[in-house]
Formats: structure tokens, C-alpha cells, sequence
């Protein structure tokens, strides 16, 4: 399985407008109680529909057949028991085949256009970005990197600290027992030695921006001192309070881990939110809200982080021959290459994020934000 979204989406970003054209589809291929799968329908009626509005002995209708051929085969050899999304773009004139199984279904849908289709897919890696997991006692650490809601890496940790309070502390006069003040410095010294142990591990399998967040369940007796060994950049994505230990199955953790991270990123997503509506009422210029400033801030470059509700559906024209967006009402030519074919509805939510990404501007997905409903469901924090 295809596991790191974002590496597929930085590829689909590279692709260049040309006269070629790619087929994006998404499909929900969740089995049912018997184990059977029913996108197929739904695919051969849509490469249908895209077939009707193109000549059918010029060369896009044979290259359509041709990747209606490939998606099956794909779907009928390489899916994976454990899929229940599918992502493919597919470029006869471009010369690509890109696809990503994801554990989570997309809604079902198939687009061709001369760019990939990668709305869906941004908002897949915005939900279930990578994090970690660091559970922490003071004999025994679990480590866990989750990509797309599975495990993709984990690593055990465990110390002998356990050793040295069931024997006792040896001395030349003989054994003392667990209130000996030389025992709790010594059993006090290996705990510190486990929890460097399991700062370094954090260091090298969290840190460097392999994860934005950790989830952290601790004991009361080695949280703190195990946030002052881990690095700055990891204990400020740390969220705090998960409810399992060591000893809590992994089919149970991760849902609760999960749980914990969603909450995380939605609260930071409606923090954003907030903070792009009040600085647009304030002075300064910090921010805009609406189509139309939101667009001509990514056409000026001047944004650095776009932020969209889920709820967002601006109205806009697309020119058909160089993709360039505008909002507001119809336009009869295209006021950038002076083309006459004007798309009137096009989709302005991924048009906007597909600009967005291309430059470079970090995208805030966000459910909910009533501040920003009310002020067109879109906004951009600005570059100073």
C-alpha cells in the first residue's frame, strides 16, 4: 500500500499545464458483509459519461478506454484486503499512473481535466496527517508512528529498572530494602537512564518534522521529567491526557489516540479560523475573507496560509484554456489569455486549494467555524 499521501500529492502538484489532459478517480471500495465490492458500476458509468463529449475515434476516447482497462486491473490485482479508498491519476499524454490505497473511503468520483484533481486527497492528508504515540512508565516505553490511521512504525523500550527494588540495594553489610535512602538514588538514577533512553528514540523517530503532533500517555511520577529531555519542536505538539498504558491492545489505542489528535487539529483549525476573521475586521491587513479577496491574495502572492470550511461554495468562472480563476459574475473572455471558453460554475473550493498548494500556502481545513461561515467560509492570513 501507497502510505505516504503527501509524497503523491507533491507529485500530482508537479504536473504541468499542457494540452494533455488526466483522468483523477476516487472511489469508496469498502467490502461489504460478505467481503464484495460495488465501485464498479459506478466506474463504467462515469468513463461512459466522460466519453460522450468527445469524438469517438479521435485519440482522447482511446486513451479514455485505455485507462478505464488500467483502473480495473489495478482494482482487480492490487487491492489490498485492508483498502477502503482508492485514489488514481491517470496521464496518457502526460505519460503517469499514480495511485494511493488509503484505509479510509473517498467519495466516489471521477474527473478529467489537464491538472490532477487533488482535493480530496489534500483533505485526506489534513485529517490523518502523521503523529505519534509515546507511552512512558518507569520501566517500559512504546513508541508508534501512525500514517493514515495505521501503525507504521513502533518501538519497545524496556529498562531493568524493575530489577533493583526487588532485590534490594547490596552494600558490604548486606542487603537494605526499598525505604534505603542509597536505593531510591540508585533505582532514581536508572529511571533517569530509561526515560534519556526513550527522549533519544523520540528524538529520532518523532522529531525533524516526521510528526507535527505526539500523543503522550505518561505516569504522574516521569511526565515531567520526561518533557524536559524531548526537544523543543516535539513538546509543543504534545497532547496531554491520553487514557490507555502499556498494557492497553493496540485495536483499542488507537481509536482513543486517534480520537485525542482530531480533536487537536480541529481545535487548532477553528483557532486559525477565528484569528483570520478578527484580523480581517482589524487594522493592519493582516488577513481577508471571501472569494474575491482570498483570491487575488493567491494571485498576488501575498498569502501565507488559506483557511476553508467544509461548508465553502463560492461562486467564480474558470477559464477553460488557462485554468485561470476569478470571482464574481460571468465574464465573456478571459481577461488573461483573452480565451472565450468561460467555465460558470466551476469548483471553486478545489480550484482555490489547488492554487494554494501549488505556491506553496499552508492549507487549513476546518469544520464548523461559524465566524467563518458568516464571513464567506474562506479566508487567508497574509504574509507581512
Amino acid at each position: 500500500m501507497i502510505a505516504n499521501i503527501n509524497a503523491t500529492l507533491r507529485e500530482m502538484l508537479k504536473v504541468q499545464l499542457d494540452l494533455g489532459c488526466v483522468v483523477s478517480v476516487y472511489l469508496d471500495v469498502t467490502a461489504d458483509a460478505k467481503g464484495q465490492r460495488h465501485h464498479g458500476p459506478f466506474l463504467r458509468k462515469e468513463f461512459q459519461r466522460l466519453g460522450k463529449d468527445m469524438p469517438q475515434h479521435g485519440p482522447l476516447a482511446g486513451f479514455l478506454r485505455q485507462d478505464l482497462q488500467l483502473v480495473e486491473q489495478y482494482l482487480a490485482g492490487r487491492l489490498e484486503p485492508g483498502s477502503k479508498g482508492v485514489a488514481m491519476f491517470i496521464s496518457q499524454t502526460k505519460g503517469f499512473l499514480e495511485a494511493l490505497q488509503a484505509p479510509f473511503p473517498f467519495a466516489n468520483a471521477v474527473v478529467m481535466s489537464r491538472l490532477p484533481y487533488v482535493y480530496p486527497l489534500a483533505r485526506l492528508a489534513d485529517d490523518y496527517a502523521r503523529y505519534g504515540i509515546l507511552i512512558c512508565d518507569e520501566k517500559k516505553a512504546r513508541l508508534l508512528t501512525v500514517n493514515l490511521g495505521r501503525i507504521e512504525e513502533e518501538h519497545d523500550i524496556i529498562s531493568d529498572t524493575g530489577a533493583a527494588p526487588a532485590r534490594g540495594y547490596e552494600t558490604r553489610k548486606g542487603s537494605m530494602g526499598w525505604a534505603d535512602e542509597r536505593h531510591k538514588r540508585y533505582f532514581k538514577e536508572q529511571v533517569g537512564r530509561h526515560l534519556k533512553a526513550v527522549a533519544a528514540r523520540a528524538r529520532t523517530q518523532f522529531g525533524g518534522g516526521r510528526t507535527a503532533h505526539v500523543v503522550l500517555a505518561a505516569e504522574n511520577g516521569v511526565q515531567g521529567g520526561l518533557k524536559e529531555l524531548l526537544p523543543r519542536e516535539i513538546v509543543n505538539g504534545l497532547i496531554v491526557g491520553g487514557k490507555f498504558d502499556i498494557r492497553t491492545p493496540t485495536a483499542r489505542l488507537l481509536p482513543l489516540a486517534d480520537a485525542l489528535y482530531r480533536a487537536k487539529e480541529n481545535e487548532h483549525s477553528l483557532a486559525v479560523a477565528e484569528k483570520v476573521v478578527v484580523l480581517a475586521r482589524s487594522r493592519g491587513g493582516r488577513a481577508v475573507t471571501g472569494t474575491d479577496p482570498v483570491l487575488g491574495s493567491l494571485m498576488a502572492g501575498r498569502a501565507e496560509t488559506l483557511v476553508i470550511d467544509e461548508r465553502y461554495g463560492g461562486q467564480g468562472w474558470q477559464c477553460n484554456t488557462c485554468l485561470r480563476l476569478g470571482a464574481g459574475g460571468r465574464v465573456g473572455r478571459c481577461p488573461y489569455c483573452g480565451g472565450a471558453d468561460i467555465d460558470a460554475g466551476p469548483d471553486m473550493k478545489e480550484g482555490l486549494v489547488e492554487l494554494a498548494l501549488r505556491q506553496g500556502v499552508k492549507v487549513e481545513f476546518v469544520e464548523g467555524s461559524k465566524p467563518l461561515q458568516a464571513n464567506g467560509g474562506i479566508g487567508a492570513l497574509l504574509r507581512n
